[in-house]
């Protein structure tokens, strides 16, 4: 390659790009040492080319070059001694295999030099998206999903294993999928990272789960299925802005990427919002506090009223949220009601590592049990879970693998557990149907009812004309909320005139003894059904009850009431 070839190039956009066929190099390298594009060829281990790069804006190193030798595949930088794979890189050589230790510095791990990895602009359609709070998100670790050998899967733990469960999903009734890190990231560190947490590759969507391909293909499968997918961005700590804002445009342009999951401690929500280029991307962070309010309720603690009428009645996906009881970090459903403490001496820290506090009950017994009593409790719990979950207002998003009882053994941190403890196990799901089929059918009532998707697009201002709120509170006596220290239960009533809905009354009883709830009559000479009850599961037909003025909830257990 003639010398007159190698010039300086462009310092935006960083890392590789073709302008009129010619390829320009540009990174970020600070200090004086020099900086070296280094080429390989496929069946060479070390470089066969070192070209210095000799322009320089600021701190970035840039490099134009009118051919490539014939068989460059790959590349690296070397600043001073150091081999620099580069940040902005699309797709990377070497990283195949999920969890394979590489050595520092040996140059097993290199970028593509692939033309089309390099061209900003994708083959996947837009769809057109759910508004937030019609949204119901199914939230998975793309790995762990698939890669029990239960899974049945032709692919497990890859973008391809996802595609194959997506009819499972879609048939669920969610409208989104969210994904747990997809970029490339450095699996072995001290332990294992499986969770992919941490510095990575941010651009370049993981090999070992399929790469940039097996990406698109997800995207498209899921907006087929009018699904959305959403990913989870929680970038390195020491990450610069410019390069997380560069990630996200990137998601959005190349792949179609419906929305994010930030953490506002690294990178600003609103910041995020303002790009015209995220315009039409839902930008969304994690919250505890419905999760650590709902948890309390659930198992009977006193003097939570006030805070749960708060959380029942928000719009929490105004705030940018949606609403979680579980979540990858902390106890599944399952464990939720199983577990008083964490059990994570597998990790190897000496049990120190996940949250102390996790709000669970185990209704009487410390893990598994035969004690049939104890096992009938749990199971009510977790339907119970699912009401406070999927009957409230704001964007709920389930756990994989709550829906049929999936267990982690009493782990609440399985960030380093790629394994059966961290995997989800379909063996539960062949054998837990009942519970799959009351997720499902609670999420069609919910599309059905209405009144828990409000907003102000489909708020009705005639809804004033009724003299009645949109929520008001109920207990054994018509529009006074229980709220004493001791109280464990609410009767919540929504005026459906609002959001062009059915009037319904969900009546949550979560003491261990039974109570009476004072019905307010419904509008237009209605009457009320009977629904669902966490006992029984979401009832076929309309049954009216007989009294409609005061009705009895057994202990432990939710009902919802909609005018018929």
């Amino acid at each position: 390659m003639s010398g007159k070839s190698e010039k300086s190039g462009h310092p935006l956009p960083l890392g590789v790009s073709i302008h009129n066929g010619h390829f320009n190099f540009a990174v970020a390298a600070s200090g004086d040492a020099p900086c070296y594009l280094l080429l390989y060829e496929k069946e060479e281990e070390g470089p066969v080319k070192e070209i210095l790069m000799p322009g320089r804006f600021g701190d970035v190193r840039t490099l134009k070059l009118e051919t490539l030798p014939d068989n460059a595949c790959y590349y690296n930088y070397k600043l001073g001694n150091e081999i620099l794979v580069d940040p902005y890189v699309k797709a990377l050589y070497g990283r195949k295999e999920f969890g394979v230790p590489l050595p520092k510095q040996s140059h097993l791990v290199k970028g593509i030099l692939n033309k089309d990895t390099h061209v900003e602009a994708t083959d996947n359609v837009f769809i057109e998206t759910h508004i937030i709070e019609e949204s119901i998100i199914y939230s998975i670790h793309v790995r762990g999903f698939t890669k029990d050998a239960s899974s049945k899967v032709k692919y497990p733990g890859t973008f391809a294993g996802v595609i194959e469960k997506l009819p499972y999903i879609k048939g669920l009734g969610v409208t989104a999928l969210h994904l747990m890190p997809v970029y490339e990231f450095e699996e072995c560190l001290q332990y294992t990272n499986y969770w992919g947490y941490g510095d990575g590759w941010f651009f370049s969507p993981k090999e070992s789960y399929g790469g940039d391909e097996g990406l698109k293909a997800l995207v498209d499968a899921c907006h087929v299925a009018n699904l959305e997918i959403f990913l989870e961005m929680p970038f390195g700590q020491d990450t610069p802005a410019y390069m997380m804002s560069d990630a996200l445009r990137y998601y959005r342009l190349t792949y179609a990427i419906d929305g994010f999951f930030l953490n506002p401690e690294r990178f600003s929500i609103e910041e995020a919002k303002k790009d015209p280029l995220l315009a039409g991307a839902k930008i969304m962070r994690h919250d505890g506090g419905f999760s650590y309010v709902m948890r309390r309720y659930l198992k009977g603690d006193e003097g939570m009223m006030n805070e749960v009428m708060f959380r029942l009645g928000e719009n929490s996906c105004a705030n940018g949220y949606p609403q979680e009881i579980t979540s990858h970090s902390g106890f599944t459903l399952n464990d939720l009601v199983s577990y008083d403490g964490k059990h994570n001496e597998a990790n190897g820290e000496n049990n120190t590592d996940g949250a102390d506090y996790n709000f669970s009950w185990n209704c009487g017994v410390e893990g598994k049990t035969k004690k049939q009593e104890i096992n009938k409790l749990r199971r009510q719990q977790v339907r119970n879970a699912f009401a406070l979950l999927l009957l409230s207002r704001g964007t709920p998003m389930i756990l994989s693998g709550d829906e049929f009882y999936n267990s982690q053994d009493g782990n609440n941190n399985v960030y380093c557990q790629d394994n059966p403890t961290g995997w989800t196990n379909w063996k539960r799901g062949k054998a837990e149907k009942d519970l799959t089929a009351y997720v499902r059918d609670l999420i069609k009532l919910r599309k059905e009812i209405g009144v828990f998707t409000w907003s102000k697009r489909n708020y009705k201002p005639e809804g004033v004309n009724t003299g009645l709120p949109q929520v008001s509170w109920h207990g054994d006596n018509l529009w006074v909320a229980p709220t004493a220290i001791s109280s464990r239960q609410i009767g919540v009533y929504y005026c459906g005139t609002y959001t062009g809905s059915k009037d319904c009354m969900v009546l949550y009883n979560l003491h261990w003894e039974a109570h009476d709830f004072a019905l307010p009559k419904p509008r237009e000479g209605k009457v009320w059904t009977l629904r669902l009850s966490t006992a029984d599961g979401v009832y076929e037909t309309q049954s009216e009850i007989k009294d409609q003025r005061m009705i009895s909830v057994p202990a432990r257990t939710i009902y919802l009431l909609s005018a018929k």
